[in-house]
């Protein structure tokens, strides 16, 4: 996990299950330590997000800066820097501006992901249930993709939400800085909240099916106790326990993918549902195709 500038990284973005996931730190390794007399590393690292979210520490200030971490002739350096620009750019207007996630990882082929959101842009898909315009890159074996995304105030929840034909952001801008302004724009914003405010008026009788319909790629099981859990019998609950199944998922990338899953349920509604219900046929599914995507990445 890492900072990126000056650029605010609350409490609530803090995932939970990838700091318990994180190697011990020894030493002088940049990273936090358990005080003398923990026990286990889970106690310490719950105690550090307790303490956090309760505003006793400043959060994201043990991780290390991306900007000075990544090397000069590294072939991310150049996006990244853009993305940080535009990020600083937007937080001198909109102080609600907030880093969601920042990852660098060299083995493997490598990935990193740049994630943030801004209260500042939001609406309520019902009431007390509002969520706020956001992006997040990643650039990995498949390139660099810039992913409108929202942010679920509810529970600090995070959705990945494709517009129109094109999901990547940057495939219509001139260059990563432009992508990330576009998915922070309120119409934009307003478009989703619409389609996701009907999914809430979408009862879902047989959430299985409609799992099995959608092609899931979390295990149906997993869903269906999150959604029966939760008690929201819509398809815009569905949707939510589609996006918690995949937080228990370690590799980031892995877990954008399986909480696309809300993506394929939103395709396999139809667009009868867009009128408040029903179910959809060959045509209504291919019609529909491309148009949302959601995913979680925070507890």
């Amino acid at each position: 996990m890492y900072r990126l500038g000056s650029i605010p990284f609350p409490s609530l973005a803090l995932d939970l299950q990838y700091l318990l996931d994180l190697p011990i730190p020894r030493g002088r390794s940049g990273g936090i330590r358990p005080r003398r007399g923990r026990e286990t590393w889970e106690e310490f690292v719950r105690s550090v997000v307790s303490a956090l979210r309760k505003g006793r520490a400043v959060p994201g200030s043990e991780w290390p800066d991306l900007l000075e971490a990544l090397p000069a002739e590294s072939p991310d350096r150049a996006w990244v820097e853009r993305t940080a620009e535009a990020l600083e750019a937007r937080h001198r207007r909109s102080p609600r501006l907030a880093l969601l996630r920042c990852e660098w990882e060299r083995d493997g082929g490598g990935f990193v992901a740049i994630s943030a959101c801004d209260g500042g842009v939001a609406d309520a898909v019902r009431t007390g249930d509002s969520v706020s315009a956001g992006f997040v890159a990643i650039r990995d074996g498949g390139g660099l993709r810039v992913l409108p995304r929202i942010y679920r105030k509810v529970c600090a929840n995070g959705a990945v939400v494709f517009q129109g034909e094109q999901g990547d952001a940057l495939a219509g801008a001139g260059d990563v800085a432009e992508a990330v302004e576009a998915c922070f724009r309120k119409p934009a914003l307003e478009g989703t909240v619409g389609r996701l405010r009907r999914a809430a008026r979408t009862p879902v009788p047989s959430p299985a099916a409609l799992l099995v319909r959608a092609r899931a790629a979390s295990e149906v099981a997993e869903v269906l106790a999150a959604f029966e859990a939760a008690g929201d019998r819509t398809a815009w609950g569905l949707i939510n326990a589609a996006t918690a199944a995949a937080r228990g998922e370690s590799d980031f990338r892995r877990r954008v993918e399986r909480e696309r899953d809300a993506e394929r349920i939103l395709r396999a509604l139809g667009p009868k549902s867009e009128e408040g219900g029903g179910e959809l046929d060959g045509a209504g599914r291919e019609r529909n195709a491309g148009r949302a995507a959601l995913s979680t990445a925070l507890p």
